[in-house]
């Protein structure tokens, strides 16, 4: 069962901002993505705080739960509770602990910053494992159809279309086809929201996801995890994000130009 006993504040906020072309002074309003602590507790535990945009945040927690392999199974979420005040969000998780997995006990010592997403963990061996079962079958698309997707994922960003500054996450059909996409201002909590929602919808995962950031092994695990193909992002893989790929045969591919894709 899943509760919310409070209203989600607005992810956009509206400002009034100063541009300056050449020549001219414009006063205008400009939409501000919101940026909020999210505490994740699980059975009553605190297990991580993440800075992140206040919309989605079930997705969010299912996402997270799954990918960061606390639970193992979507269906040892048994119910998720969300709570609001004026210094950030709890999200409450109940989770049968007979099906936690390895990450159940990898609480994070620091807040995590958007742009990371591994602040906090104590461990090196955690920041690097990927269980030996994660493999997912390879299956590569035609070049056209991951630059169909893209130009697609483009339009597809609703929320970065009008602040500019979130992060976008995608899953695509092999026939490039956008199925679902999320958005939150960390590219690891927009893939989690996008990973909870694929999760809750019953849609094949015989797909690979769009991405509008770096290519880092993070997203790179947390894909495996699902047990999706691929993975595009706009811009090349870390060493690390490609060893690890490879080894779960998987595809990673990034935006070369507007029209030309390059596959690694």
């Amino acid at each position: 069962m899943l509760m919310n006993n409070s209203q989600v504040p607005p992810s956009i906020r509206v400002r009034t901002s100063t541009t300056y072309p050449v020549g001219e002074r414009d006063s205008q309003f400009w939409q501000i993505a919101t940026e909020v602590p999210v505490a994740l507790i699980y059975n009553g535990k605190p297990h991580a705080v993440m800075m992140a945009t206040p919309q989605d945040l079930v997705d969010f927690s299912i996402g997270f739960s799954l990918s960061e392999e606390v639970v193992t199974s979507h269906a040892a979420i048994e119910e998720i509770y969300i709570e609001h005040d004026a210094e950030g969000f709890r999200i409450f998780i109940s989770i049968d602990e007979n099906q936690i997995g390895p990450g159940y006990t990898q609480t994070r010592t620091i807040a995590g910053r958007t742009s990371c997403g591994l602040c906090g963990l104590a461990e090196l061996k955690d920041a690097v494992r990927v269980s030996a079962n994660q493999v997912v079958a390879v299956d590569i698309p035609d070049p056209a159809i991951i630059t169909k997707s893209l130009h697609a994922f483009s339009d597809a960003q609703a929320m970065h279309q009008t602040n500019r500054s979130v992060h976008g996450a995608a899953f695509c059909s092999m026939d490039g086809e956008i199925l679902l996409i999320r958005e939150d201002i960390g590219r690891h909590n927009a893939l989690d929201k996008l990973l909870g929602a694929l999760s809750s919808s019953g849609l094949s995962r015989n797909g690979y996801l769009v991405m509008s950031s770096r290519c880092s092994f993070e997203l790179v695990k947390k894909s495996i995890v699902f047990g999706l193909s691929g993975l595009v992002t706009i811009s090349a893989p870390t060493s690390l994000a490609l060893d690890i790929a490879k080894k779960a045969n998987m595809f990673l591919a990034c935006q070369q130009g507007p029209n030309s894709v390059t596959f690694f």
